[in-house]
């Protein structure tokens, strides 16, 4: 005779909550400088759209528009736009290097009581040329003003400076050559 154990009655009534990488599937795809970034989402989880902070060190040309989400009150976060289902984020890169790391960090719940810790995933991009293009950097607050674009004046000041050594150097080696 074989004994069969069955759960107790606490066991069957604790929820079972998916691995991060399966509550939220990851995707993403790189046309030119077009990078979209998507989350397929199971059902009874969401993702926080203040949450995503995209990796200040790859130069954008435009800070991205957020799909239109669900509002939401959250205990933790008070009143916030959540993603159920999936949801799509597309950058537009102004240049990239091969294999450069694009970081994107998010983060999500449960319906039934869980949060996630914030994730972080890493894609590797194409090479993109520079177009020349005005560049923004992502930042999870405010896109930067026109202002903080520019150079400042002192920059091209400098630039003959710069120019001093090579002058220096072809002289010195015009004399050696005589």
């Amino acid at each position: 005779m074989t004994l069969q154990s069955f759960p107790s009655g606490d066991a069957l009534l604790q929820p079972q909550f998916l691995p991060v990488d399966q509550a939220y599937q990851f995707d993403f795809q790189q046309r030119g400088n077009q990078l979209t970034l998507s989350w397929d989402i199971a059902d009874g989880y969401y993702l926080y759209q203040h949450r995503f902070v995209a990796d200040p060190t790859v130069a954008l040309l435009s800070e991205p528009t957020l799909p239109e989400g669900t509002n939401y009150h959250d205990e933790f976060f008070g009143d916030v736009v959540i993603y159920r289902d999936q949801v799509s984020i597309t950058y537009e890169l102004a240049a990239a290097s091969a294999d450069q790391p694009f970081v994107i960090s998010y983060q999500g719940c449960a319906d039934a009581g869980l949060c996630y810790p914030p994730t972080e995933k890493v894609v590797y991009l194409q090479a993109l040329q520079d177009t020349g293009a005005v560049i923004m950097q992502p930042s999870p607050t405010t896109p930067p003003s026109g202002s903080e674009l520019a150079l400042p004046w002192w920059s091209i000041a400098l630039l003959p400076l710069l120019l001093v050594p090579i002058v220096i150097i072809r002289g010195k080696r015009a004399q050696q050559q005589k």
